[in-house]
């Protein structure tokens, strides 16, 4: 705020007083998050009722374990109405756990980075994609969720239950 009257004192139009550039926000950013104090933050959220009430004990019950139980039965259930067959019917660990997806990337070291990004500046801002390994036809986790969000809806059509999820 102070900086927009500032601009305005300078004799900036008041429909350029908030004009402002990226450098200069993040700037601005910076400093503002370090006048906040964690005591602040602490406040905002109780007040906010962001936090749960401490005083309280735990959910005895694991939601992760009940939308998994949920899962397998949405997947049982295509299965049922013949949506998915029995040969391509796989276990809920193997849906969201791929091997495929289970790739190994090694940790890249800040003086790569910075290498990498010097040869890329020498070489005329070319990125050369050196790719190894060849495409797989496997679709990524997201999607096969997606996936199976979508046939999920379309049992609860047919069951005419229709739920939003």
């Amino acid at each position: 705020m102070q900086r927009a009257l500032d601009r305005y004192d300078q004799g900036i139009t008041p429909s350029e007083i908030y004009v402002i550039n990226q450098l200069e926000a993040m700037r601005l950013t910076d400093l503002a998050w370090k006048v906040v104090t964690e005591d602040t933050i602490c406040h905002c959220w109780e007040k906010t009722d962001i936090l749960p009430d401490m005083s309280t004990p735990p959910p005895t019950s694991n939601p992760l374990s009940e939308l998994e139980w949920s899962m397998s039965d949405s997947l049982d259930a295509l299965e049922e109405c013949d949506v998915l067959q029995k040969n391509n019917h796989i276990d809920l660990e193997e849906l969201v756990n791929s091997a495929a997806e289970q790739i190994v990337v090694e940790e890249t070291l800040e003086e790569e980075i910075c290498s990498a990004v010097l040869e890329w500046h020498v070489e005329g801002d070319v990125i050369a994609i050196i790719d190894d390994e060849p495409e797989t036809s496997l679709p990524s986790c997201t999607d096969a969720l997606a996936a199976v969000a979508t046939l999920q809806q379309y049992i609860w059509v047919l069951m005419g239950t229709l739920r939003v999820v």
